[in-house]
């Protein structure tokens, strides 16, 4: 019985210790996040698009997604090395054209012209190009 009893106070420490972890794991990313946004609200300021770009930590994934997505014109998906994204899916869903570079694995999902563009990675040129012409298509206007 005792050895029970200790066996279960192993197992029950181990789990503590787990979770301190996985605790401090989680502040870092916090923090890192935050730190990320500081630096990208500065550049939103430094480049003046306060009117143009605005950044919301309040809202729930689940139920405020589609409405988010819903609020864009396009979805720019500049990923150097990822296969496929969640928010391509999620915005193609919600039927907004995407800008997706040649190795995000939007070459399975984009239909060019259609559903939107593939660019290459690295070309900024190319990303302003296509929202662009997606705006004057759309909007009728140039920004």
């Amino acid at each position: 019985e005792q050895e029970e009893e200790e066996r279960v106070a192993h197992e029950q420490e181990e789990e503590r210790k787990k979770r301190e972890a996985e605790e401090a794991r989680l502040a870092e990313i916090k923090r890192q996040q935050e730190a990320e946004q500081k630096k990208l609200e500065e550049l939103i300021r430094k480049n003046g698009l306060e009117k143009s770009i605005s950044i919301n930590n309040s809202f729930s994934w689940v139920f405020d997604m589609p409405q988010i997505y819903n609020s864009f014109d396009v979805l720019v998906h500049p990923s150097l090395n990822e296969v496929i994204g969640l928010a391509p899916l999620e915005a193609m869903a919600c039927g907004l054209p995407l800008i997706c570079t040649t190795n995000s694995g939007g070459e399975d999902l984009i239909r060019e012209g259609v559903d939107g563009y593939i660019i290459p990675i690295r070309d900024t040129e190319a990303i302003k190009e296509k929202i662009t012409y997606l705006w004057i298509l759309f909007a009728g206007s140039v920004i």
